[in-house]
């Protein structure tokens, strides 16, 4: 038989170490988000009258912050716009945030004929869906500058993919679809 003392509290003080938590980064994805920098060329413009930009300072109407933006439609007839630009995800993306501003003045009596997209194309890849729709924006229009904001947890980490805004127009009546202050933040890092 042992013949032993149980143990007591006081035997074991050890201090119990634990890994250094990872920080995960977020980055800003977009170049130029606010459309201000007139030298800083990501954005491409896709447009239905080539005479017109689609990006600038226009008569009329303010931007929402600075002093440029993009204006997509305002055709009263069948014509789409875009307005995109690429980049790749960082590795280890947990999630993205996609927000901006975005105004809408229509003078279409037929709701939802005309429409605004915001999402993610995949240009690189022919099994995934062509877009993952952020925000559909059909005849809500104020005419005053709106906020929107969409957080993605579809797995994307290590893709290219296009960031694109984009309009569809009918034959009847004008609807405009006016976007700034956007961003597109990477939540990336951490396993």
């Amino acid at each position: 038989m042992i013949d032993a003392t149980p143990p007591t509290d006081a035997m074991v003080d050890a201090s119990v170490t634990t890994p250094d938590a990872c920080v995960p980064t977020i980055t800003e994805m977009l170049g130029n988000p606010g459309f201000d920098n007139a030298t800083i060329p990501p954005w491409v413009e896709i447009r239905f009258d080539s005479t017109v930009a689609l990006i600038g300072s226009f008569t009329g109407f303010s931007a929402q912050a600075g002093t440029r933006y993009a204006w997509l439609g305002g055709y009263n007839q069948t014509a789409d716009d875009y307005v995109y630009q690429e980049f790749v995800v960082p590795p280890l993306t947990t999630q993205i945030i996609v927000s901006g501003y975005i105004a809408i003045g229509t003078d279409d009596s037929f709701p939802g004929s005309d429409e605004g997209l915001v999402g993610f194309l995949f240009p690189q890849s022919t099994t995934t869906p062509p877009i993952i729709v952020l925000d559909k924006f059909n005849d809500d229009a104020t005419g005053a500058w709106m906020p929107f904001s969409q957080t993605i947890v579809t797995p994307l980490s290590g893709q290219t993919v296009r960031f694109q805004m984009e309009t569809h127009n009918d034959f009847v009546d004008a609807t405009s679809f006016l976007f700034d202050t956007l961003s597109v933040k990477a939540t990336h890092g951490c396993p």
